[in-house]
């Protein structure tokens, strides 16, 4: 991945600048700061980003940054290894549950710390490859002639490209989200929503599920 930054956020300057040094020598681009509030403002400026966050500093600790993240994180381009004193399970899950990918048990062995910062690497390397693909694959879909609604195994849309916009007369935002039953004819709605359910509880295709039905432009 292009432009990928290692931001160090540790209250411990001699710590921050060993593990500055490891990770300069592994080739890596690296920043640190000594607080949680600065290193919130470098990771928004430098996404793509590797976080590695101590757990306690000053301004923002590291399990709230992972918290103030999560937006963020949604977008891709974050990924948080939190620094932590010890491995205890407790505080490693309450690391995880906070939107940490990883953790490192200070001091960490050079060795180890270039492992972890590399696994993170890659992780954002797929998302962004994931990324550009949906992307692509979402412009093939609007620029179809053909209508294309996709569903979830609730029934609810979460696809209407322009030619369904076309042919139905209704913007995304009034169909996603919403039953695709709407779309149908009346007397379909129920057996639809049967086979929905069948389908998804099952595997089995059932009631409208498998028919060809006319929906309703």
């Amino acid at each position: 991945m292009t432009n990928l930054h290692v931001i160090i956020a540790d209250d411990d300057a001699s710590l921050a600048a060993l593990l500055e040094r490891h990770l300069s020598n592994a080739g890596y681009v690296v920043s640190c700061c000594g607080d949680g509030d600065e290193a919130l403002r470098m990771v928004r400026r430098h996404k793509p980003v590797i976080l590695l966050s101590d757990w306690e500093m000053p301004g923002l600790t590291g399990v709230a940054l992972c918290g103030e993240l999560q937006a963020a994180k949604a977008d891709g381009g974050i990924y948080i290894i939190l620094l932590t004193g010890n491995g205890e399970p407790d505080q490693v899950v309450a690391g995880f549950e906070a939107g940490a990918d990883d953790y490192l048990v200070k001091p960490a062995h050079p060795a180890e710390l270039i492992a972890r910062v590399r696994a993170g690497e890659r992780v954002l390397d797929l998302q962004h490859r994931l990324g550009q693909g949906e992307q692509w694959l979402r412009t093939v879909v609007d620029v179809s002639k053909d209508a294309m609604i996709a569903m979830d195994s609730e029934g609810l849309v979460t696809l209407f490209n322009q030619s369904a916009v076309t042919m139905f007369g209704k913007s995304p935002p009034e169909i996603v989200g919403q039953p695709l039953d709407l779309l149908m004819p009346e007397e379909y709605r129920t057996s639809h929503r049967h086979g929905v359910r069948d389908y998804f509880a099952h595997g089995e295709h059932a009631g409208v599920i498998g028919q060809t039905v006319e929906l309703s432009a």
